[in-house]
């Protein structure tokens, strides 16, 4: 696109001293008339000469082109957002898993899967729980804390470690 801009200032420089230096040498009277209505004529062709290489559809399709382009960017850019969100409702959520836990007495790792939800949003939909050290107690208590507040259902609650 530079290089066609360049190379257009180029012609549109060269015309204007041509026509200059043509001006210069011509003679007074009408014939110096009809010289500078030439040059005027020669500087405005370079001028003008991108718009008339223009075929009738070029705009149109080539404003069409960026439609589409800008389509598929935001098509891409809504599938990174989307994981990355997704990635960080799990991650929060994890770690609010971990921080009850420890309220409860015991440590322990969790991993939690999310899956689309209703209106496009993230929803945690599976929860994995290792638990070295917690008592039957604890795990009930962290089990319903879970089903109220996060929404996943004990089918899907998985716990791993000290059985």
């Amino acid at each position: 696109m530079s290089g066609a801009v360049s190379s257009w200032l180029i012609a549109v420089t060269c015309a204007a001293l041509i026509a200059a230096v043509v001006d210069s040498l011509m003679p007074g009277g009408p014939i110096r008339q009809v010289g500078k209505l030439a040059c005027t004529l020669m500087v405005m062709w370079a001028v003008l000469q991108p718009l008339l290489s223009l075929q009738p559809g070029d705009p149109l399709e080539y404003l069409g082109g960026i439609r589409d382009q800008a389509a598929v960017q935001q098509e891409q850019l809504s599938q990174v957002s989307g994981g990355l969100l997704k990635k960080l409702i799990e991650q929060q959520t994890a770690a609010y898993i971990v921080d009850k836990a420890t309220g409860c007495g015991f440590s322990c790792q969790v991993e939690v899967t999310c899956e689309p939800g209703e209106a496009g949003t993230w929803v945690p939909c599976r929860v994995d729980v290792r638990a070295e050290d917690a008592s039957d107690k604890q795990r009930e208590a962290l089990t319903q804390l879970i089903r109220e507040e996060i929404g996943v259902s004990s089918q899907q609650l998985f716990w791993a470690g000290g059985e």
